[in-house]
């Protein structure tokens, strides 16, 4: 069974509607249709949106939580571990380049079943994750 995600087809179909799109955009006329432009933005944000999820493995029944405003003005939010009897650990958590994640009011957590986030597949089909 494929667990990874994949939009390859959905991709083609759109990136088709993006190439339709832009050859009256780049027609003689010198006002391309307005009804054009906005159907050629709306196609960018999808094929935008679909390669984003299929790169992160966001599957659609992922469940999408938006962080809240700190109690204090200028504070943010800080991810731990915890250990096994859910203490937490001293160190934050670090995004897979090492980084320190510094997360804001607004910024988006999903949780998502594990098998669409296994990083053993992501790393044996060639994802740098």
């Amino acid at each position: 069974m494929e667990h990874r995600m994949r939009s390859d087809a959905v991709l083609t179909l759109l990136h088709t509607q993006q190439v339709a799109r832009v050859d009256p955009l780049h027609a003689v006329h010198p006002d391309p249709a307005e009804r054009e432009l906005t159907m050629k933005r709306q196609l960018d944000h999808a094929v935008a949106c679909l390669r984003l999820c299929e790169q992160h493995q966001i599957h659609p029944d992922a469940r999408v939580h938006v962080l809240p405003w700190p109690g204090t003005h200028f504070g943010g939010v800080v991810l731990t571990e915890v250990d096994e009897a859910d203490q937490p650990l001293d160190t934050p958590v670090a995004a897979t380049d090492g980084t320190e994640l510094h997360l804001n009011a607004g910024d988006l957590v999903l949780q998502q079943d594990p098998v669409f986030a296994l990083p053993a597949l992501a790393r044996a089909e060639g994802d740098p994750r």
